[in-house]
């Protein structure tokens, strides 16, 4: 799912303070072809309806996050405990609306994932174009690859290539190709917070991931055979697209911050999510890394991210040659 909506999230949620950057509007219908164009969605269990258009053909292979056995009960506990409170169920979010429940798109398509590490561009010193990339494979194998259309790139993989400040790639001996003043530069956070649960046994993955027991022994025979079960499984599949106004309009110090901001919520003024929550059904060590791994019980992992920071911007800079 981050290859379409996560992108659509940074791209429109920050449209207005954007536009001082670029000559270009940052609306949804001149964007939208850039947002598909990267991926081609494979639904091949029927889970979207036909109408809903996921990826444009593009060359990263994605689908809709698989339903796997271990983790249907939670997923429909979930959704009752979701639809008891009222808010909203938003299965398509790729048509410009993000708000309630939706279920996930990701990129492990038929049980494989997709991913390689870009390390530079491949620039053509006639026209000073770009024809490619290099990548690292799986194996840190180096690999050429060569545009057959058009791609938007990364401020990490434009510097390494000589385009960014001049000042800040040319005292890493990097030839500068373009000097552009906004490369790596008006960058905002998002700052997120993860919070664990413990839940009841049943509701959790612990068994089937973390611990050494017959779930464990199961779950390994399974991808074995085929790439099946829950190692090759994203696990979320459940995400959500949250504002807050009926919370926020009972504090005073931010009614007072509404009425000075002509009425408009300071926060997502043009009704954007305040929050994206994610729903993972296991104890998340890359979250949690300064916690041990509980020996015991099974967990939830909540990832709230702030939706629209407001921040001053930041810069991303290069260590070296190479990042």
């Amino acid at each position: 799912m981050h290859t379409l909506s996560r992108r659509t999230a940074e791209l429109l949620y920050l449209g207005p303070e954007m536009q001082a950057y670029t000559r270009y509007k940052w609306t949804w219908d001149p964007l939208l072809p850039y947002l598909r164009k990267s991926a081609t969605c494979h639904d091949d269990v029927k889970l979207y309806s036909p109408e809903m258009k996921i990826g444009g053909g593009g060359p990263i292979p994605i689908s809709n996050a698989e339903l796997i056995d271990e983790v249907k009960r939670f997923k429909s506990r979930f959704t009752k405990a979701w639809k008891s409170t009222g808010r909203p169920m938003t299965e398509n979010i790729y048509d410009g609306e993000m708000n309630g429940f939706a279920h996930c798109c990701d990129m492990i398509c038929r049980d494989q994932r997709s991913g390689s590490w870009l390390f530079r561009l491949i620039i053509d010193e006639t026209d000073k174009s770009c024809k490619g990339v290099t990548v690292f494979d799986p194996s840190r194998k180096e690999l050429n690859l060569y545009f057959t259309r058009s791609h938007s790139l990364l401020a990490k993989l434009l510097m390494p290539s000589g385009i960014g400040l001049n000042h800040d790639i040319s005292k890493h001996r990097i030839i500068t190709i373009v000097d552009s003043e906004h490369v790596g530069q008006h960058l905002l956070n998002y700052p997120g917070a993860p919070i664990v649960f413990q839940v009841k046994d049943g509701y959790g993955m612990e068994n089937h991931l973390l611990r050494k027991g017959p779930g464990h022994t199961a779950t390994v025979n399974a991808y074995k055979n085929g790439n099946k079960g829950s190692i090759g499984s994203g696990l979320l599949k459940m995400i959500c697209f949250q504002r807050i106004d009926f919370y926020l309009e009972k504090d005073p110090a931010y009614v007072a911050a509404k009425k000075a901001n002509g009425g408009a919520d300071p926060f997502s003024p043009l009704g954007q999510p305040h929050f994206e929550l994610y729903f993972v059904s296991i104890f998340i060590t890359a979250f949690q890394w300064h916690f041990m791994t509980p020996r015991k019980g099974q967990h939830t992992c909540v990832v709230v991210d702030l939706a629209r920071p407001v921040s001053d911007p930041s810069e991303v800079t290069l260590n070296s040659a190479n990042s």
